[in-house]
């Protein structure tokens, strides 16, 4: 039998805090097909993984 891990929708405080956690926890293959929606604005994988990375980005990052 093939067990496969969804997830399900998920709220966060925070942009910042839905971003940290695709980035530093979802597997990437999940990542590709997530999407982000704030303020009735939707972001695909590469576009959360660019707003991770941007200088902007308030949280403190994961250490790679």
């Amino acid at each position: 039998m093939r067990r496969t891990s969804r997830l399900r929708y998920k709220r966060f405080e925070s942009a910042a805090e839905a971003l940290r956690f695709a980035i530093e926890e979802m597997p990437v293959s999940m990542l590709r097909g997530s999407v982000l929606e704030v303020d009735e604005e939707r972001y695909d994988g590469q576009q959360m993984r660019r707003l991770y990375e941007a200088e902007a980005y308030p949280l403190p990052r994961r250490a790679t």
